[in-house]
């Protein structure tokens, strides 16, 4: 799955610069990557069976202390990345008069640094949420901070579990939900007078259902993950109560599978949906020779069609079950 990044981000280095959609998809491939990546020492290394040789108590620490926030930066910039995916192909389909001024390069990479801005402001005290304590000997280990419900009930209840809430689940998934709804009813009224529309039009509404399908699988692999944090918030002793705690961690295992899951095979409608890119992932191994003239896209969506511009982890991180949950 870090092939397909890589590749993604090689064929999109030159070709997706040109029009909104394009630089949204290119971004959300190195975001996911980025996901991917740190949840490797995250979730991966704590369930190998070497781990004891492998994942230390030190190194524990150091990923407790300092990745874990770095991957929930990348997890809420995917969030809103999709979110703004899907506000892009609300425009273009239903209100293409506002595309030319609105859907521009410019005005994606924009919205991409305020997202950033905006995840990192928003994780930035997770950097607090554990301290870490040097003994003696000098090896490392770590203690709940900011985590202390404790010490700190009113982070634990007003930003860890209600903002989350909020900000990572009702707010984007109901935008998401609302937007989709909105253009499935445009599609299929569009449908309706197929013969009418011109080719231009059609593979717009090809590309926006690839698109669909994306947000769909985001959506439905993040429902487990909602629902986890939901009962958290009901049940604070969720993951140490006795009586709740082994069914706490096998479904918590099974939602991060689910949003690594999501992050990992987004290509597969890629592939599908796109000559594009799977000439360009040919041309990448030297199966064929790529065509410049259709150069511009990776995906079939605007530029090659029209020459305007329209075109996880909320859940507690159950691989690290030698201490408490964190939420993803």
């Amino acid at each position: 799955m870090f092939w397909k990044y890589f590749i993604g981000s090689c064929i999109s280095s030159g070709c997706m610069r040109t029009s909104s959609i394009n630089i949204l998809l290119t971004a959300l491939s190195l975001i996911d990557f980025g996901l991917l990546l740190f949840a490797i020492p995250v979730f991966v290394l704590p369930n190998l069976q070497s781990g004891e040789l492998l994942y230390s108590e030190q190194f524990q620490a150091i990923v407790v202390k300092f990745l874990y926030p770095v991957n929930l930066i990348f997890q809420t910039c995917s969030i809103y990345t999709i979110v703004l995916i899907t506000a892009e192909r609300y425009l273009a389909i239903c209100r293409p008069l506002h595309v030319r001024s609105l859907c521009t390069p410019r005005t994606a990479k924009r919205s991409l640094f305020f997202i950033l801005g905006f995840s990192i402001a928003y994780n930035i005290v997770r950097f607090w949420e554990y301290t870490l304590i040097e003994s003696s000997d000098g090896s490392l280990s770590f203690q709940r901070n900011l985590r202390n419900p404790n010490d700190h009930p009113w982070y634990m209840l007003g930003y860890y579990s209600l903002l989350f809430l909020l900000s990572h689940f009702l707010l984007p998934f109901g935008t998401i939900i609302s937007l989709n709804g909105l253009l499935a009813h445009r599609i299929l009224n569009l449908r309706s007078i197929r013969e009418q529309l011109t080719n231009k039009q059609l593979r717009e509404h090809n590309t926006t259902a690839m698109l669909l399908l994306v947000t769909l699988s985001f959506a439905l692999c993040n429902v487990l993950p909602f629902l986890l944090n939901l009962a958290e918030c009901v049940q604070s002793d969720l993951f140490v109560n006795e009586s709740t705690a082994a069914t706490a961690f096998i479904l918590n295992d099974l939602a991060n599978f689910l949003v690594v899951l999501n992050s990992s095979t987004t290509w597969i409608y890629y592939a599908v949906f796109s000559a594009k890119y799977r000439e360009g992932v040919a041309y990448l191994f030297g199966l064929r020779t790529l065509d410049r003239r259709r150069s511009g896209l990776v995906t079939n969506t605007v530029e090659e069609r029209s020459n305007s511009a329209c075109s996880n982890y909320n859940s507690a991180t159950g691989g690290m079950q030698n201490f408490e949950p964190n939420k993803l």
